[in-house]
């Protein structure tokens, strides 16, 4: 009896039992729909935002392009009249040097005779000069390194007490056993570059002073062996 009465029961609700869950499921579809659409909304309002701030940056390298135009075209103007002040210089100078060249031709039209006797005291004073350079080269000893550029006392003494002791020797060895004998010493030695001091101790060694004189002169600087045979005359 306690069935049928439960059955008589439900039977009586059946609508509820339909539309219960109904009303539950639109409930709960309000109020995700709700929560979704506030946050459409906030990136809506971001979206806008960004919107905004890549506006302003367009404005401004459009700003930045027309300063870019100006000054290329003020570095023009400035160029070009940097090559026709160049040019006015240039001018000015050949007609300076033209003027110069014409009075001193006019000067010299007397002055220009050769000196027979002053050419013979130039050769005979280079020639004396050379007999000097002559001997102070044959005083040198194939033991000093020091002729060498780039080599002092006391890279002489570091080279020396590895068995390099004459300039023939430092010619036969290879810029890596050099580099190796250098590093041994610390970074201090480890940055020179002895490159060139086999060939220098070659040159050295077969008695080519005037190319050593050169090939240590390339960068403009004077030639260390000079410096040491002017010392030599002077002594």
């Amino acid at each position: 009896m306690i069935f049928l009465s439960i059955l008589n029961d439900f039977c009586s609700w059946w609508m509820f039992w339909w539309i219960a869950p109904f009303i539950l499921g639109l409930a709960l579809g309000a109020a995700i729909w709700k929560r979704y659409k506030n946050r459409v909304d906030e990136l809506v309002q971001v979206n806008e935002r960004y919107k905004s701030s890549i506006y302003d940056m367009e404005s401004q390298l459009t700003k930045l392009k027309s300063e870019n135009e100006n000054c290329n075209s003020q570095l023009s103007e400035a160029s070009r009249i940097n090559k026709r002040l160049k040019l006015e210089s240039e001018q000015l100078k050949k007609k300076s040097l033209e003027q110069n060249v014409l009075s001193g031709l006019s000067r010299d039209k007397v002055k220009n005779k050769p000196n027979v006797n002053q050419i013979a005291a130039t050769a005979t004073n280079q020639g004396a000069q050379d007999s000097i350079n002559k001997k102070s080269y044959a005083a040198l000893q194939p033991t000093n390194l020091q002729v060498i550029e780039g080599i002092g006392p006391k890279i002489e003494s570091m080279l020396k007490e590895n068995g390099i002791n004459d300039w023939l020797t430092l010619s036969k060895k290879s810029r890596g056993e050099l580099r190796a004998i250098l590093e041994k010493q610390g970074s201090r030695y480890s940055i020179i570059d002895p490159s060139s001091w086999p060939l220098q101790a070659h040159k050295a060694a077969r008695g080519m002073w005037d190319n050593l004189i050169e090939l240590q002169s390339q960068d403009g600087s004077d030639s260390k062996l000079q410096r040491i045979v002017k010392k030599l005359n002077q002594s």
